[in-house]
């Protein structure tokens, strides 16, 4: 299934100049957000097929590196599209789940313009790095503001 831009109107506005891009292929949603000089400021994805009761999350932004994490709560928020999620940064990702996203996401990489497909790529590979065999995330918890 190939991905489709989705029109950033659907997008909450940004106050420090970032541009927001929303990707979705039906099976994983990318957000990308660039900063003015176009290169990549925050880059997120999660996605649900794996199991539909939770969702993986990973982000990666410039000055915070990567995570990886489930969604809290996914079913009571789809429910509830106005609730903000929490992501659950504490908990071991299975190494399959991670890859699946991962693997999900970067299928959008040919919809994105050089340069900034080779950051995407970048960002994709930080967060690869987490689980390298381990499975493992950024031991965190945090609420998850939507941009």
């Amino acid at each position: 299934m190939s991905f489709r831009k989705i029109h950033t109107r659907y997008l909450k506005r940004t106050q420090d100049g970032t541009k927001p891009w929303w990707f979705q292929n039906g099976r994983v949603d990318l957000f990308l957000w660039t900063r003015p000089d176009g290169s990549l400021d925050t880059l997120q994805c999660a996605h649900q097929e794996v199991h539909p009761s939770r969702e993986v999350y990973a982000d990666w932004t410039r000055d915070g590196g990567a995570r990886i994490g489930f969604v809290e709560g996914s079913a009571e928020r789809a429910a509830n599209r106005a609730m903000s999620p929490t992501i659950d940064f504490g908990v071991r990702v299975p190494p399959g789940e991670a890859r699946h996203l991962l693997d999900a996401a970067a299928e959008c990489l040919p919809e994105i313009p050089e340069p900034l497909r080779m950051e995407v790529n970048r960002a994709l590979g930080a967060v690869r790095g987490l689980f390298g065999g381990t499975g493992k995330s950024e031991s965190r918890r945090r609420k998850e503001e939507p941009r």
